[in-house]
């Protein structure tokens, strides 16, 4: 019985802590702007405002990269290439890898923490975003995903 009442504290516990890691941050808005190329791939610039309500590193942004066609006989793969980012206008360090479904764009220095407001820029190329179909082109593009860590 004490087993489970100190497993049942410890879940209480984290549950708690959960919402108090998340409102670390807030972002205070986002934009897009995608240009589709001849070739059928996109050149996107996101602009993200953020404020950090603690000492963080940075921001994690995920974007999809793979999904299930509209046909819903294929799943396609978007490669992801060209990724730049700045942080307040200056070059900002980045770690790109994948988690799921998603490309993970780790931005900030791990040496050092920030606070307040900061606008992050992340330009990027997705190739072969656009689908061809016989009666019809289709771009499909989830431009925020479902993965942030707060709501936009």
């Amino acid at each position: 019985m004490k087993r489970f009442a100190l497993i049942t504290v410890a879940l209480v516990a984290i549950l708690w802590a959960w919402p108090a890691r998340a409102a670390d941050l807030e972002y205070t808005s986002f934009s897009s702007d995608i240009t589709i190329n001849a070739d059928a791939s996109l050149s996107i610039t996101e602009t993200i405002g953020v404020r950090f309500l603690s000492e963080l590193h940075g921001i994690f942004r995920n974007i999809p990269v793979r999904y299930t066609r509209t046909d819903g006989h294929n799943e396609a793969t978007i490669p992801i290439s060209e990724v730049a980012v700045t942080q307040d206008g200056r070059a900002a360090e980045v770690d790109l890898s994948r988690s799921g479904d998603d490309l993970v764009i780790r931005i900030g220095d791990p040496n050092k923490t920030i606070t307040g407001d900061h606008t992050y820029v992340i330009s990027y190329r997705a190739e072969a975003a656009v689908n061809f179909f016989d009666n019809h082109d289709e771009l499909y593009w989830n431009i925020t995903g479902t993965t942030w860590d707060q709501p936009l």
